[in-house]
């Protein structure tokens, strides 16, 4: 069944890669989430299930900030961001949670080369002086980067930190191209939403407790191309109208549509236009969105966020005239992740809480296969590879389990500290980042 998997997801990347204009030759791991941005590796090749910091170890290198974008890649090196405080951590309480800040921050793009782990790039691109407090669970540099082909075919690394700024750099010189600081959003809890590429224009989310839309900025110079509004009417409550989420971007009656999930609905767009196709709501409260939606067979499967979240299957198709909550096909609402996305595996989906606990659901009906513990706290998003499933919590284990209709632990690898961002894996080698280093994992 995994070969008949990953040959269909395969087939899926390259319809969309063609679509969206976009050429996965600049990049083997191009966004949060992989190529078809849904935390599956088509090229993983044969990866070690057993690893650690004396086992199948290619490589180990120390990051210098804090952050938790995950890595990307490109042909010679591996690309994240980090963010560099400046002067003393300050506290404060909030209804939130507890919030910190410093005096400033410099925010940074990194690059390792993938054969030996080397630093070769650190490139400053932002320093924002008294910014907003965030989260304690958060950083100012958790977007994933994601990189395409630049207005002269050369690959470029798009970078995001919400209000703080969107950058372009140049991966073979890591000149700065541009940036862009003017798309403001009072984020509450800090930035997460990361940036994806459609043709020459990147979009990301800008949904805050002041301000809601999608936003488009052309590849060429950072310039807005355009920005649309939130419609869906939302609690009065600011808090509760943020949200974090990534988009997805999938073909519907041969059109490239834009999935994205904000405060109380999702939307679907013209990615080309930014025109809203229509809209599906919730039909409770859900807020501070997270996971990013996956997506098979016109459907999409999204996680609504927090205050009591529920998981939805939301079927795509029809006349954008029909009733948006007519769509919702089925819902599931316990041990619903609020942080890690989840995972399709053939006719079957993949959620695992930020508490814990993994559950199997039947992908057409949203039955529960099984349900078990696994421990620890996740906010990361499991990858299937190599037939696999890979997923890393806040206690430093990387779990690899084998999909199936049970659950079978294969091992529990420790590293060396918090993992919150999720895993890249090309040709027979694991990519893990963890609140101290960068790894590199191959079989030795």
């Amino acid at each position: 069944m995994m070969k008949r998997v990953a040959a269909s997801l395969l087939c899926f990347a390259f319809a969309l890669s063609t679509a969206f204009g976009q050429s996965h030759a600049v990049s083997s791991w191009p966004q949060f989430r992989g190529p078809n941005g849904m935390g599956v590796a088509e090229n993983a090749g044969k990866l070690p299930q057993e690893f650690g910091e004396s086992k199948n170890l290619l490589w180990k290198s120390a990051i210098q900030g804090e952050g938790w974008s995950s890595p990307v890649l490109t042909s010679d090196r591996v690309w994240f961001t980090v963010a560099r405080p400046q002067g003393e951590r300050a506290e404060q309480k909030s209804n939130a949670g507890i919030k910190f800040t410093y005096p400033s921050i410099d925010l940074l793009l990194l690059s390792y080369d993938r054969q030996t782990g080397k630093p070769v790039h650190e490139i400053p691109l932002f320093t924002a002086k008294q910014p907003e407090a965030i989260h304690s669970l958060n950083t100012y540099a958790s977007p994933t980067p994601c990189v395409g082909a630049g207005a002269h075919g050369t690959p470029v690394v798009y970078c995001h930190f919400g209000t703080f700024g969107t950058a372009a750099v140049d991966v073979l010189s890591g000149d700065v191209l541009w940036r862009n600081n003017k798309v403001h959003l009072e984020h509450s809890t800090g930035p997460g939403s990361s940036p994806i590429l459609f043709r020459d224009l990147l979009i990301f989310h800008a949904d805050g407790i002041d301000t809601q839309s999608v936003v488009a900025l052309k590849t060429n110079d950072g310039s807005v191309a355009w920005r649309t509004d939130r419609s869906g009417e939302m609690s009065a409550q600011p808090e509760m109208k943020k949200a974090f989420c990534t988009p997805l971007l999938t073909m519907l009656d041969g059109q490239p549509r834009l999935i994205s999930t904000g405060a109380d609905w999702m939307y679907l767009y013209d990615p080309a236009t930014g025109e809203e196709i229509f809209k599906v709501p919730y039909g409770k409260l859900g807020f501070s969105t997270v996971p990013r939606p996956v997506f098979h067979d016109d459907t999409a499967y999204l996680c609504t966020g927090f205050m009591k979240g529920r998981l939805l299957a939301v079927n795509l198709s029809g006349s954008p005239a029909k009733d948006g909550s007519s769509r919702i096909e089925w819902e599931v609402a316990r041990q619903v992740p609020t942080m890690p996305s989840p995972v399709l595996i053939g006719d079957r989906l993949l959620m695992v809480s930020d508490g814990g606990i993994a559950t199997c659901l039947d992908r057409e009906s949203g039955e529960t296969v099984w349900t078990e513990r696994l421990g620890g706290k996740y906010s990361a998003s499991p990858l299937l590879a190599d037939g696999k499933i890979f997923i890393g919590n806040q206690d430093g284990e990387m779990l690899v389990l084998k999909p199936g209709d049970q659950l079978e632990l294969l091992a529990t690898n420790q590293l060396d500290s918090d993992i919150m961002a999720s895993p890249a894996a090309v040709d027979g080698k694991l990519f893990v980042r963890t609140k101290k280093s960068l790894y590199c994992f191959g079989a030795k």
